[in-house]
Order: structure tokens, then sequence, then C-alpha cells
């Protein structure tokens, strides 16, 4: 029985048994790191939307401020504090801008055509 057992502990076993234990370390220790990896990434992906909302509330926030702001009466009281007051329609300027005319075209340059 001990012959059998001695034939069975070659060196090419022993460095199958010692090659598949270290593939086995490494595949435990690349599922630890890629679980790491993993969290680290939902947690920077968590940090991210977290600032998208604050950043979309800020953006309803100011284009609420700007509709309250262009407002009609918020423009009239403004004016009214700043002294301004409207103007009736015959003071008024109107500007009316004509379009030029077009430019003749330029003689063609000489050469012996037919």
């Amino acid at each position: 029985m001990a012959s059998a057992a001695a034939h069975t502990d070659t060196p090419a076993r022993r460095m199958l048994l010692f090659l598949t234990a270290a593939l086995l370390g490494a595949a435990l220790i690349l599922g630890a790191w890629q679980g790491y990896r993993y969290e680290r990434l939902l947690h920077a992906v968590d940090t991210l939307e977290q600032e998208q909302r604050r950043w979309h509330e800020r953006n309803k926030q100011t284009m609420d401020a700007i509709v309250a702001l262009r407002s009609p009466r918020r423009i009239k009281a403004a004016a009214a504090d700043l002294g301004l007051r409207r103007i009736d329609s015959a003071h008024r300027l109107m500007v009316r801008l004509a379009l030029p005319e077009p430019l003749p075209e330029p003689p063609a340059r000489g050469g012996s055509g037919p």
C-alpha cells in the first residue's frame, strides 16, 4: 500500500496541486479586489447623482427667479422704485432701416472671346 501512495506523489502532481492552489488564491484575491472596485464605483455614482439632483434643484430655483423677475408687475415695481415712467407715443422715435441697394456687377475683364 505504501508503494501505491509513493507513486501518486510525483513532482508533476505536486506542481499541479501547487498551481491549482495558486490559481484559486489568485481568483479569490481578484474577486475581492473587483468587489472593492465595484463598491467604490457605486459610491462615486451615488455622489454624482446627489450632485446632479442639487444642480437640478438650483436650476429650477434659478428659472423660477427669472420668471418672477420678468413678470410685468415686477418690472413696473422696479421702474417705480427707480423713478421711471412710461412715455406716451407722441414722444417715441421710430427708426426704420432700409436695405441697401445691391451693387452693380463689375464689367467682365477683357479677353479674346467669341
